[in-house]
């Protein structure tokens, strides 16, 4: 799935989805550009996903006052550089950033096994959330 461009709007919504098994050079499953006021993503499990470069699950680009993870996974999921299930990009400015009972296992990239933020970031919460099994030679789990 690839939002590109001059995406624009006020809110951003993915709910009860499941994506696994795809690949792109970024973002394995999903490649989000653009600016939104909220982008949401709940009960979403995206597996087995590859990047040949960043963003084994997804890769975002984006402005935003605030993006949320609820009841989701990244499992499995591989870049070969940096983000194992999600990079948020250099050029990306995000308010606040949440994770509420997500669910990060197996995942893996050179850089940020998990999670690589190169973006600004004003604040991250992390409640009830796991992060298991991911490898990376530069931080396997949040990498900031």
């Amino acid at each position: 799935i690839s939002i590109l461009g001059s995406f624009e709007r006020s809110n951003c919504s993915v709910k009860n989805s499941i994506i696994s098994n795809s690949s792109s050079a970024l973002g394995g499953a999903w490649f989000f550009i653009g600016k939104v006021d909220t982008a949401s993503f709940y009960n979403t499990s995206i597996s087995n996903c590859k990047a040949e470069f960043s963003g084994g699950a997804m890769t975002m680009r984006l402005t935003a006052n605030q993006v949320s993870f609820i009841d989701s996974s990244f499992v499995q999921n591989t870049a070969i550089f940096q983000g194992g299930a999600l990079v948020l990009q250099d050029s990306s400015v995000v308010k606040k950033w949440n994770f509420s009972n997500i669910k990060v296992n197996g995942n893996a990239a050179q850089i940020g096994g998990s999670i690589t933020v190169r973006g600004t970031i004003e604040s991250i919460q992390i409640i009830g959330s796991s992060f298991s099994g991911n490898q990376g030679s530069q931080g396997s789990g949040l990498e900031l």
